[in-house]
């Protein structure tokens, strides 16, 4: 794969990405059942994004895996932190 045949998929990756995390935010604002939120969740900024919008939980993966143990860390005291 050229060069910019793997920065125009990237491109339509982050496209389709972006597009499917305005609906989950969408889905979470009108949600009135308990969620638990995974996937997508990055940074703290993420995670305190779903706990304003009232996910009880969210599950961290490859967030875990690339920012590590002090992502769980920061996510936990925001979660006990919430309003």
């Amino acid at each position: 794969v050229s060069q910019s045949r793997y920065a125009l998929r990237l491109r339509r990756y982050q496209l389709l990405l972006n597009k499917l995390l305005d609906l989950e935010l969408r889905f979470l604002n009108e949600c009135y059942l308990p969620v638990v939120a995974s996937g997508g969740i990055m940074t703290l900024e993420n995670a305190e994004e779903r706990f304003r919008l009232g996910v009880p939980l969210v599950q961290l993966y490859t967030g875990f895996v690339y920012a590590g143990p002090g992502l769980t860390y920061d996510v936990a005291r925001a979660g006990l932190n919430k309003p």
